[in-house]
């Protein structure tokens, strides 16, 4: 088995003993290499690469697959605590076109099967391109109030384009009345809108956030719903 120390950033024990630190801050436990590739959430049969750090306030986890030529699998994180509450920051989810139908949902699930283990109150994620299809349809919700006027200029302008309405400012005041993707998700239109969003080249980067402070929230009921029927598909 990996030691431990092989994964550090630094690679000394004082490197280690920081790390080690700063984790048990966050999670109120010691870490070790399960623990870690439970978090990065890449399965067992990819023989994942795995890199850790720390800055002494937060603490960062990687994992990389790799085949002859390049990375087929990349995972990037940042936990750490905002007051009292954890908080989990996915900054990258990619995997290649090379790797098996559903190798990004079941990272997925088992990301957040130890997110819920580990008591994480927040996920928060940066989404661009097919981001923002993905990530409201686990759930997740816009941090930024501006950023929802940004959306629902989009909304109001791909209405225009797709139906026919006898006021063309019709579709805008219809847009306006959407104050999160959940509501958004509800009509027939939902994704095929959030999927025509994250090809815009002109939407920026979207914040945002799910909380899974409340196992019955609807929010996270989705989005465990949405990971047992990819898993069940596969």
């Amino acid at each position: 088995m990996t030691a431990f120390i092989e994964l550090v950033e630094g690679g000394t024990t004082a490197a280690v003993e920081e790390f080690s630190r700063t984790f048990s801050a966050i999670f109120g436990m010691e870490p070790d290499v399960a623990l870690i590739e439970d978090l990065v959430g890449i399965p067992q049969e990819c023989a994942a690469r795995y890199r850790v750090g720390t800055d002494s306030t937060q603490i960062w986890t990687r994992g990389l697959v790799t085949d002859n030529l390049s990375w087929t699998i990349e995972v990037k994180q940042q936990f750490f605590r905002d007051g009292s509450e954890l908080v989990a920051v996915l900054d990258e989810l990619q995997v290649e076109a090379s790797e098996p139908v559903g190798r990004g949902s079941s990272i997925l699930d088992r990301q957040f099967e130890t997110f819920l283990r580990l008591h994480v109150d927040e996920l928060r994620v940066e989404a661009a391109g097919v981001g923002q299809y993905l990530w409201p349809r686990l759930g997740f919700e816009l941090r930024r109030a501006g950023d929802m006027q940004l959306v629902q200029a989009f909304l109001g302008a791909w209405l225009l384009s797709q139906y026919a309405y006898g006021d063309p400012l019709e579709p805008q005041r219809l847009a306006r009345t959407y104050s999160n993707f959940a509501q958004i998700l509800a009509e027939p239109f939902g994704k095929s809108f959030l999927l025509a969003l994250g090809g815009n080249l002109m939407c920026p980067a979207l914040k945002m956030v799910l909380s899974l402070r409340d196992a019955g929230a609807p929010s996270l009921r989705a989005t465990l719903a949405y990971l047992s029927a990819e898993r069940s598909e596969q």
